[in-house]
């Protein structure tokens, strides 16, 4: 019946392994399911109470061990301070033994203290880098000078010398003994610095470049006369003229913090900085050319080469690359200068197109905004002289049917007579006349029409010119949305009710709906419907209306709208309970003038606004 002959234990009980088919077969508690549902680890009834009796136990053993302690803690508390005292020096002597048996496995000998003899010299002779063992190559390096600029071929060893240098410092004011020659002397410094590696970063937005960069402003604002500082390819990483000239600035204020400072460099122009000033002093690694190895060695006095194709040539890449590269490089085709002229000739060639541009797009909409002024003239042109020819038709129509009344009722009153009938045939010739004089004066009012210069409201206005407030009717938008200023958004932005809808737009995109008054009142907001049959608006706003007195005001301004010719228009009736847009929506459906109408697009009301479209 059992998985397993041992117990084992859950919870802090022991339980035994039971496999599922005889579940039923032994009584106990069940404290866990295998995964596989296999296995159930029962605690038997028997086992019950002596689980129980264990656990009293484990917890009697649990009090008594924190008895033990805190007497033990009470005693030791007593003589804590020579406790203290002896943790620091057993931990002193722990560290010079530490060091002593470094200093044995290392064969380092102890450089002499400072003094007047060795305080200002930095000598280090057959030094060998302490993680390189067996394999380090030794290396010397004098500074008679405080500055030394070391250049040389990649991977020829200049990084490992700063290394040296800058980890034998900090070993010799340890207290350790240094591997090197017993002829060596450092001085001893209160601050070592150190610009090497590659510090960039994504998450502070920091360059290679601008990561050195960075480093070494930090070492400038704290280094001083009594401080060692090392530069891993200073100023590396930028334009190489630009570079050196930074380069050779920040060996100026390390000069006049006067230093010990050691470079590393492939800039040429720093090494002619080191060759041209008695303060800094030039090194290189040495280079055995025939065997395209580096020889690890340092020579004091002489600059170095990169000798960049060579080592290219060793590690790999193809011989007709670097063959091209050497080309390039006699040649002269690697000078940037050249680069630069022909990219700021392109640049400048490029301004030009765009400004001819967008002086042609700006001719181009010009002419269209006048033309689309010069056509809303001619509308409303059209509508005024149609009005006023509207009345006067009126009028003689009003006349005639008097005149035609009194006529019809002489001939009834009484017989037929050659008086009466030559008075109705000159009535009609008179008709006849006044008509034609009316279609006379419509034809020579068309010229009038043509050359129209009627003051309108300017959809194309001019921009705002400063002066925006809450309430002031604007078009807004490439489209020149009509629409009225609601508040400022943020600088250089404002609110702009466009219908139901709330937009922000740049003052750029602006313009007075009414430049020669510059009103506040918005363009459609409100309609005086005594005004001629020319006041019909693009936009109908018709909400705190009843619905009579709405449907009303949308007749007239229907009728308006058909006298000015304008087929499209909008009607603002808002969401609400949806009496007012049911019943704009029954009372268009019906209009035979009406060919098609729609809810508005979501940015200019949608179902709060209405899209009417006009018959011809």
């Amino acid at each position: 019946m059992l998985q397993s002959d041992v117990p084992s234990q859950r919870d802090g009980r022991l339980v035994i392994a039971l496999k599922h088919q005889f579940k039923g077969r032994i009584r106990g508690i069940i404290h866990e399911v295998s995964a596989s549902g296999q296995t159930l680890f029962i605690e038997p009834e028997d086992v019950v109470e002596k689980n129980n009796e264990i656990l009293v136990e484990q917890r009697h053993y649990d009090a008594e061990v924190r008895r033990i302690l805190r007497e033990l803690t009470a005693k030791i508390a007593s003589v804590k301070d020579d406790l203290l005292h002896f943790y620091e020096r057993i931990i002193f002597i722990e560290t010079l033994r530490a060091r002593a048996r470094y200093s044995i496995n290392t064969n380092g000998i102890f450089l002499p203290p400072d003094d007047a003899e060795h305080g200002s010299a930095f000598t280090i002779k057959q030094a060998r880098h302490p993680l390189l063992g067996s394999k380090a190559v030794p290396i010397d390096i004098e500074m008679k000078a405080r500055v030394l600029v070391i250049s040389g071929p990649n991977t020829g060893g200049k990084t490992a010398a700063l290394k040296t240098a800058g980890l034998f410092a900090l070993m010799n004011q340890a207290g350790l003994a240094l591997p090197l020659a017993e002829d060596s002397a450092l001085p001893v410094f209160n601050s070592v610095f150190a610009g090497i590696g590659d510090d960039q970063s994504l998450e502070h937005s920091l360059s290679t470049f601008s990561a050195h960069i960075s480093v070494i402003a930090s070492i400038l604002d704290n280094a001083g006369a009594e401080s060692l500082v090392l530069f891993d390819e200073l100023c590396a990483g930028t334009d190489p003229a630009e570079g050196g000239a930074v380069a050779m600035a920040i060996l100026d204020s390390i000069i006049e913090k006067n230093c010990f400072c050691i470079v590393t460099t492939h800039h040429g122009a720093l090494k002619n900085y080191a060759f041209s000033n008695s303060r800094v002093e030039n090194a290189s690694v040495e280079f055995d050319t025939a065997a395209l190895k580096p020889a690890y060695r340092i020579v004091m006095g002489l600059p170095g080469e990169s000798y960049a194709l060579d080592i290219s040539l060793r590690y790999g890449l193809s011989a007709q690359i670097v063959a091209r590269a050497r080309r390039y490089l006699d040649e002269g085709c690697g000078d940037v200068s050249v680069l630069i002229a022909a990219l700021k000739e392109k640049n400048r060639a490029a301004e030009n197109g765009l400004r001819e541009t967008q002086a042609e797009r700006q001719r181009l909409l010009d002419e269209r905004h006048e033309f689309d002024l010069r056509e809303m003239r001619l509308r409303q042109k059209e509508a005024e002289l149609a009005s006023g020819s509207l009345v006067s038709l009126h009028h003689l129509l009003d006349e005639s049917r008097k005149t035609l009344e009194n006529l019809v009722r002489e001939l009834k009153e009484g017989e037929i007579t050659r008086e009466k009938t030559l008075k109705v045939k000159g009535f009609l010739a008179e008709l006849e006349k006044s008509v034609e004089m009316e279609t006379e004066n419509l034809e020579n009012m068309k010229p009038d029409i043509v050359n129209a210069e009627i003051p309108a409201a300017d959809l194309y206005a001019a921009p705002i010119d400063g002066t925006i407030y809450p309430g002031l009717a604007v078009f807004a938008g490439t489209k020149r949305l009509p629409g009225i200023i609601r508040r400022p958004a943020k600088k250089g932005f404002w609110v702009v009710e466009i219908g139901s809808v709330s937009m922000t737009f740049p003052e750029r995109e602006l313009a007075y709906a009414n430049p020669s008054t510059k009103q506040s009142k918005p363009m459609a907001t409100s309609v005086d419907y005594s005004l001629p049959v020319s006041s019909a608006v693009p936009e109908l706003n018709l909400r705190g209306m009843r619905l009579n007195e709405a449907l009303e005001v949308l007749q007239r301004h229907i009728d308006s709208a058909v006298i000015m010719g304008m087929r499209n228009f909008a009607v603002i009736h808002g969401k609400g309970d949806g009496i007012l847009q049911r019943g704009v929506h029954d009372y268009l459906s019906v209009q035979n003038i009406v060919a098609d109408f729609r809810f508005s697009n979501p940015e200019l009301g949608g179902f709060g606004r209405t899209e009417v479209e006009l018959k011809h």
